[in-house]
């Protein structure tokens, strides 16, 4: 039998996958392989991220804050996620399911709040459904059918309630196929018009607030262990800002619990345009030194003025 190529003898091959998936993400900023249509993720508060229990941690996704990187077996399992989701768009539609609006984009709170379903789907009633396909692991299979999504996974829930507000729809069905077995299970869920706006009303107070929300939980918990913000929220001094833009800035602030931030900058006070950039003057949000930086006034009127 001839010998493997030193290169691959040296590294494994499940070492090498890892590192082209760990560099294409450095990159380029994706991660798979193109199996549909994708989004941007930029720099906003996902639909799919306000059921999280953290304000805290919500916030600094939504501004750009470091977070942990991940590696290229966790990116590669992104990846089959993706492929699972088509493997269900297929079956669904062979069996005789129709599935539209697989492009829609949902947009609240000046843009800053974002939603993208999976799809909406026909056939399962005679009214419509907002679509979503997940794949998870026995364990997990497993909870699911015993216990509901909405015990097992809460975030699914709000997700759903979400898509099921912006669609302008009643009810949605979440498929999930066991990444183990390939067993199928499905779940409905109807719109709640309570927590929708509950939701809603959240997404705004976590993106106009100026202040970094407090913590809800003590740095040993479950959750703060495996928080993609935990050196930040809990190490600033040794947290490097690698996103140098606008959310991660001293002088961004949204006046009078608006939705239009500003940069309020002693030199150059203006209404930010353009979120997700940086200039010259970009100062770290989460000083290290405590030192304090000058910031205009807010005004009445809820502008910023030298």
């Amino acid at each position: 039998m001839p010998k493997l190529p030193q290169l691959i003898e040296d590294r494994p091959v499940q070492r090498l996958i890892n590192e082209v998936y760990e560099a294409t993400a450095r990159f380029t900023g994706s991660f798979t392989i193109p199996v549909k249509h994708r989004y941007y993720r930029g720099f906003y508060l996902g639909m799919s991220q306000i059921g999280k229990p953290c304000d805290r941690d919500i916030w600094y996704g939504f501004r750009g804050a470091p977070s942990k990187p991940k590696d290229g077996r966790m990116l590669q399992l992104f990846n089959v996620g993706d492929y699972i989701e088509q493997m269900q768009i297929f079956w669904l539609e062979t069996a005789g399911y129709k599935i539209t609006d697989r492009q829609a984009s949902y947009k609240d709170h000046n843009g800053f709040f974002r939603g993208h379903p999976d799809g909406i789907i026909h056939g399962v009633t005679s009214a419509p459904h907002v679509w979503d396909a997940k794949s998870v692991n026995l364990k997990k299979f497993s909870a699911i059918k015993q216990f509901g999504v909405k015990h097992v996974y809460p975030g699914y829930y709000c997700q759903a309630q979400m898509m099921m507000h912006y669609s302008g729809t009643d009810r949605a069905i979440y498929t999930f196929v066991c990444k183990d077995n390939s067993e199928w299970y499905a779940e409905r869920f109807y719109y709640n018009q309570t927590d929708a706006q509950a939701l809603i009303s959240r997404a705004k107070r976590i993106i106009v607030s100026n202040e970094i929300p407090p913590r809800p939980f003590e740095i040993d918990s479950f959750y703060c262990q495996w928080c993609d913000h935990r050196q930040a929220c809990w190490y600033p001094e040794e947290t490097i800002v690698t996103n140098q833009v606008c959310g991660t800035c001293h002088f961004c602030v949204f006046p009078a619990g608006t939705c239009k931030p500003w940069c309020s900058h002693p030199k150059h006070p203006f209404e930010i345009k353009t979120w997700g950039t940086g200039c010259p003057d970009w100062n770290d949000r989460f000083e290290k030194s405590g030192k304090s930086y000058e910031r205009v006034p807010v005004r009445g009127d809820g502008k910023c003025s030298a």
